[in-house]
């Protein structure tokens, strides 16, 4: 299943927001982030780290560049996917053998709240 938050349109604060993403647990949180929001977006997805238990990936243009050294700075972001068109990211999500050519993620399996998108 797939559930979707919009903290911006439902006007969800940040403690709200993390109330929703704990009633829906999910197994996987994908965070839509951006070079303007990124101070806070960081802040609440760290957050998010701290209170669920669910793997934690990123996209958006701040990531394009410096995918991999904002992983090894937060070592709670698992992945990152920088082309979001691409199929590569279901494979890694059901854990399926691909190598994830237009992503970066810790584990390559041989193979102020914009969007989220939870996986459970």
């Amino acid at each position: 299943n797939v559930k979707l938050i919009d903290a911006i349109v439902q006007k969800f604060d940040t403690d709200r927001c993390i109330e929703e993403i704990k009633n829906i647990n999910p197994d996987i949180i994908i965070n839509l982030t951006g070079s303007v929001s990124w101070n806070e977006d960081i802040e609440f997805i760290e957050k998010v780290s701290k209170e669920l238990k669910g793997r934690i990936i990123l996209t958006g243009d701040m990531l394009l560049a410096k995918a991999e050294e904002k992983m090894e700075k937060y070592e709670f972001i698992e992945g990152v996917i920088l082309n979001f068109t691409s199929k590569g990211i279901l494979y890694y999500l059901n854990e399926e053998n691909c190598f994830l050519w237009d992503n970066y993620c810790r584990f390559l399996i041989c193979c102020w709240l914009w969007c989220l998108f939870l996986w459970s």
